[in-house]
């Protein structure tokens, strides 16, 4: 139901609040702006770290490679047999 919450997901989402406050004392944002701005990007910071460490496990197990261009940027797409 729309509204409905889990308790969890209230602490997670104030902590995440409170947590970005922490950091950057000075800001100050609508309701939108902190769901775009603030959790959004804090979230998308967090997946980081877990989807390089998938793309590296599947470059080892050889579903996927993984090519540099020259400014070192990572490319992955499928290996092809």
């Amino acid at each position: 139901m729309q509204g409905d919450c889990p308790h969890w997901g209230k602490n997670e989402i104030a902590r995440e609040i409170l947590a970005y406050l922490a950091d950057h004392p000075d800001a100050g944002d609508t309701l939108e702006g902190i769901m775009q701005w603030w959790l959004m990007q804090r979230r998308i910071q967090n997946q980081i770290v877990l989807v390089e460490k998938a793309l590296n496990e599947l470059v080892s197990d050889g579903y996927v490679k993984k090519n540099t261009n020259t400014n070192l940027e990572a490319r992955y797409s499928i290996k092809k047999t």
